[in-house]
């Protein structure tokens, strides 16, 4: 037998459970950053994500999270 990617890439019938495998293998990268990593990441994540967000989906989200920050923000 091939290994399990072989394997499921070739019949594609395999049921196994996804989530947990995307657990897993999100633990054992985060197992293996050190603080500073795992920090950059997050600032990333988020930083990335809220880039995709309307303009009033933002001030939304900043407003139920932190809405001092819209007073501190310089308009244009």
């Amino acid at each position: 037998m091939s290994d399990l990617y072989t394997e499921i890439l070739k019949y594609n019938q395999m049921i196994y459970n996804r989530d947990k495998l995307i657990k897993n293998y999100a633990n054992s990268i985060v197992d293996g950053m050190d603080l500073d990593s795992l920090i950059e990441f997050a600032h990333d994540t988020i930083t990335e994500n809220l880039g995709n967000y309307s303009d009033a989906e933002l001030i939304e989200e900043i407003q139920n999270y932190d809405p001092d920050l819209l007073v501190e923000v310089d308009t244009v």
